[in-house]
C-alpha cells in the first residue's frame, strides 16, 4: 500500500513528503486507487474526480511515486517490468550520466500542455525532479522538422511527454516518430479523457494505438449524454472489460436510458435500477468518483470548500422576443431544414435549436447571424456591380425573393424573406431602438445581477456557448462603464493563465468565457456564475462552473441559469436534468427520484408562462438575488422571474433497496 510518510521506517512505498504534505484525504486515496489498479493490477483506471478536486496532483504523484520507488531493489520489486524505467528493464549499465527513466506521456488539449508543465515543476521537488525529467512539449505549434526531433530524442532518453490529441490525431500513420510514441510509452495519462467519448471518434481511435495497458484517463465529465462514453472511457482503460459496445447497448444503455423518466411504468424502472447497479458493481474496481458533495460531506474530511448554491430561473419572453420567436418557428417547420441543410438532418435541428436560444437571450441576435450566414455563404446567384447586399434598402419583388433585379437562390430567398420579416416585426414593435438590452428580459435581468454583484464587492463569471452571445454581452458591459476580461477560442492558450491571474488578483469585475475557452485556468475570484444558455451537452457549462467552484474558493459560490419561460429551453432543461440523474446514478451509489420527461415538439410557438410564488427562495442569496426579487416585486418596469428552482430537487433521493437475490438475477441477466 501507497504510505505518506516514512516515520514508520517500514519497508514498503512512500509518497514524497513534500507532496503528501500538502494533499488532501481524497487525494491520497486517489494515489492509492491508482496504484492498486495500474501497479499492482496491471491494467488501466479512470479517475473520476470533478473539476477542482485536484487530478492534476494525484497524476504527478503517481509517476513520481513508482520512479522513486524504482531507484532500489526493494521498490523496484513491486514494480512490474512493463512500468519500470527501460534501462532497469533492460538491465542496461547505470551511470550518473545515464539514468533510468519511466516513457511517461501525458496527453491533453493544447490549451492544458502549458500548465502540465507548470504543474510538474510545481509539485515535484528539485531533489527528484530528475525521475520525471527532462520534460518535453510537443503540439501542432512545434515546428514540423522540429517534433521528430523531440520525440526521438524522448523515444531515447524517457521523462515525460505532454503532447496534445490534435498533433496525435493529426500524425498516426503518417510519421514514424508517431508510431515511435505508440510503442514507446510506459505508462499513459489521458487528460480532459471525455475527449474520447465517441468510441468511433478520431481521437478515441489514435488513442487506441497506444501499446501499454497502463492507462489513467482523467475526466469530471465520464458521461454527458448517455452510458456509451462511459463504456468508450472503460474500454480504452481496459479493453474489453465490458465486452462489446453491441452488447453492451442492449443489455445496459437502452433499458437504463428509458428506465429513468418519471413517466416510465414502475416495472421498467425497478428493472433499470437492477441493472445500473449491476453495471456499477461490475465497473467499481476500475473507476473512482469523488464530487464536490461526496468530498465535503464525508466525516473525516480534511477539506472546506464553502457552499454553492445552483439556481435555474425562468425568465418571460417580451412582446418582442415572443413575436420574433414564433416567427422563426413558423419558418422553420415550413422550411428551415432544407434551407439551413437542405435536407432535414440532426445538424439542421440543432440548429434550429441554437437560433430560438439567440431570441431567448435577444432578437437582434438572430437578426445578426441571419445576416452572417448570406454574407459568408455568398448565397447570391448574381450580384451585379452596384447592387445592393442583403440587409441595404432595395425595392423587392415579394414573389421572386429579387432585389433590384439581383437574383437570389432558393436557400437565399427564403433566409432573406425570414430576415425581412424579423427586421419588419422589430421596427414595428420598437422602432430603431433593436439593441437595447431592455427588449430582453434576460439581458435586463443580467444588468441588475452584474450591478448587485459589483456592489456586493464579488465578482462574476458569464458563460456562454454563442460567441454572438458574449459579443453582445461584452458590448453591453462597456456601454454600462463595467470592466471585463474575456478568453474564448480564439485566445491563445499561453495566455489564459495570465488573463486569469489578472481576474483573479485584479480590480475587473466580470470575466466571459465560451465553451472552447472553459479549460486551463482557474477563476477563484470568482463566487458568481452566470449560465447563458443551455444545451443538449450539460458539460460545458459544468466545465464553466469548475472554474471558480474548486479547491482554493473562499466564498459562497451562487450559479444562475436562465431559462426562456414558455420556450424549447425548458425542454432542454429536462434534457439536461435527465442526463445529469444519470450521470450521478451511474457513478454513485445514490438512486434519484426521477423528475424529467420524455420531451417532444421543440419548436412549438411560445407559451404564456405562469408565474409561481418565490416567497421560498427569500434569504438564500441575500446579497443579490433578494434584491433583484425585491425591486422586481415593487417596480413594474423591471422584468418578472416566473419560477425559481435549484438544482437540489433534483438530488432527491428514493428507496430503491434491492436484495442479493435480486442483485444476482440481474447479474445473471447481463451473462
Amino acid at each position: 500500500m501507497v504510505r505518506v510518510n516514512s516515520q514508520d521506517q517500514e519497508k514498503g512505498i512512500f509518497i514524497d513528503p513534500h507532496i503528501g504534505s500538502q494533499m488532501y484525504k481524497h487525494q491520497i486515496e486517489g494515489v492509492r486507487f491508482m496504484w492498486r489498479e495500474v501497479v499492482n493490477g496491471g491494467g488501466g483506471c479512470l479517475l473520476a474526480h470533478t473539476m477542482g478536486l485536484g487530478k492534476t496532483i494525484q497524476s504527478i504523484t503517481l509517476l513520481l511515486t513508482i520512479a522513486d520507488a524504482c531507484q532500489d531493489e526493494d521498490g523496484k520489486a513491486q514494480i512490474p517490468k512493463a512500468l519500470q524505467p527501460k534501462a532497469l528493464q533492460q538491465k542496461a549499465v547505470q551511470t550518473k550520466a545515464i539514468q533510468p527513466k519511466l516513457h511517461a506521456v501525458l496527453v491533453c488539449p493544447p490549451a492544458l500542455i502549458k500548465n502540465w508543465e507548470d504543474e510538474l515543476k510545481h509539485w515535484v521537488p528539485a531533489s527528484k525532479s530528475h525521475l520525471v525529467s527532462p520534460v518535453r512539449l510537443l503540439d501542432r505549434e512545434v515546428p514540423a522538422h522540429y517534433r521528430a526531433l523531440v520525440a526521438t530524442d524522448w523515444v531515447h532518453t524517457g521523462g515525460t511527454l505532454i503532447v496534445g490529441y490534435p498533433l496525435l490525431a493529426m500524425e498516426k500513420g503518417k510519421t514514424d516518430y508517431a508510431e515511435a510514441i505508440f510503442n514507446a510509452a510506459t505508462i499513459v495519462i489521458a487528460d480532459e479523457a471525455h475527449m474520447m467519448k465517441n468510441t468511433t471518434g478520431r481521437v478515441r481511435g489514435v488513442m487506441g494505438q497506444f501499446k501499454t495497458r497502463s492507462r489513467i484517463a482523467l475526466t469530471g465529465t465520464p458521461l454527458s449524454n448517455n452510458l456509451e462514453e462511459y463504456y468508450s472511457l472503460i474500454d480504452w482503460v481496459d479493453p474489453d472489460y465490458l465486452g462489446s459496445l453491441l452488447k453492451f447497448r442492449a443489455i445496459y444503455q437502452n433499458p437504463i436510458t428509458n428506465g429513468l423518466y418519471k413517466n416510465c411504468d414502475k416495472a421498467t424502472r425497478r428493472r433499470a435500477l437492477k441493472l445500473l447497479e449491476v453495471l456499477k458493481r461490475t465497473i467499481a474496481p476500475k473507476v473512482q468518483f469523488r464530487d464536490m458533495i461526496s468530498v465535503i460531506s464525508d466525516p473525516e474530511r480534511d477539506i472546506v470548500l464553502p457552499p454553492k448554491v445552483e439556481f435555474l430561473i425562468h425568465v418571460p419572453l417580451t412582446e418582442v422576443q415572443k413575436a420574433v420567436y414564433e416567427c422563426y418557428v413558423q419558418w422553420f417547420l415550413d422550411k428551415g431544414p432544407k434551407t439551413l441543410g437542405e435536407q432535414p438532418t440532426p445538424e439542421s435541428f440543432l440548429t434550429g435549436i441554437g437560433d430560438l436560444g439567440l431570441v431567448c437571450n435577444h432578437p437582434i441576435l438572430l437578426l445578426d447571424r441571419i445576416e452572417k450566414r448570406l454574407e459568408s455563404k455568398n448565397l447570391e446567384v448574381r450580384n451585379q456591380p452596384g447592387s445592393p447586399l442583403p440587409g441595404q434598402d432595395s425595392e423587392k419583388s415579394e414573389d421572386t425573393g429579387a432585389e433590384n433585379g439581383v437574383a437570389f437562390t432558393p436557400v437565399a430567398n427564403s433566409l432573406v424573406i425570414l430576415r425581412d420579416k424579423i427586421v419588419k416585426i422589430i421596427e414595428e414593435m420598437v422602432g430603431t431602438e433593436g439593441r437595447e438590452h431592455s427588449l430582453s428580459h434576460q439581458m435586463d435581468l443580467f444588468v441588475r445581477l452584474v450591478q448587485s454583484t459589483i456592489s456586493a464587492k464579488e465578482k462574476l463569471l458569464v458563460y456562454s456557448a454563442s460567441i454572438p452571445v458574449l459579443n453582445y454581452v461584452q458590448t453591453l458591459l462597456t456601454s454600462l462603464g463595467i470592466s471585463s476580461l474575456r478568453v474564448d477560442g480564439q485566445v491563445p492558450s499561453q495566455w489564459r493563465q495570465g488573463l486569469s491571474k489578472q481576474f483573479n488578483k485584479g480590480d475587473v469585475p466580470v470575466f466571459l468565457i465560451s465553451a472552447a475557452g472553459g479549460t486551463g485556468f482557474n477563476l477563484p475570484g470568482a463566487s458568481r456564475v452566470v449560465i447563458f444558455d443551455l444545451a443538449f451537452n450539460p458539460s460545458y457549462e459544468e466545465q464553466a462552473i469548475g472554474r471558480a467552484y474548486r479547491l482554493g474558493q473562499k466564498k459562497d459560490v451562487f450559479v444562475y441559469r436562465f431559462i426562456a419561460a414558455g420556450t424549447s429551453q425548458e425542454k432542454l432543461k429536462n434534457v439536461q436534468i435527465h442526463k445529469k440523474q444519470l450521470f450521478i446514478q451511474a457513478l454513485d451509489n445514490m438512486h434519484l427520484k426521477s423528475a424529467a420527461t420524455k420531451p417532444k415538439d421543440y419548436f412549438d410557438p411560445p407559451k404564456d408562462a405562469d408565474f409561481k410564488t418565490l416567497d421560498e427562495f427569500k434569504g438564500k442569496d441575500s446579497k443579490v438575488l433578494d434584491q433583484i426579487l425585491r425591486i422586481s416585486s415593487t417596480d413594474s418596469h423591471h422584468p418578472s422571474i416566473t419560477e425559481i428552482e435549484t438544482t437540489e430537487t433534483f438530488r432527491i433521493e428514493e428507496e430503491d433497496e434491492f436484495t442479493k437475490d435480486e442483485i444476482e438475477e440481474a447479474a445473471e441477466e447481463v451473462k
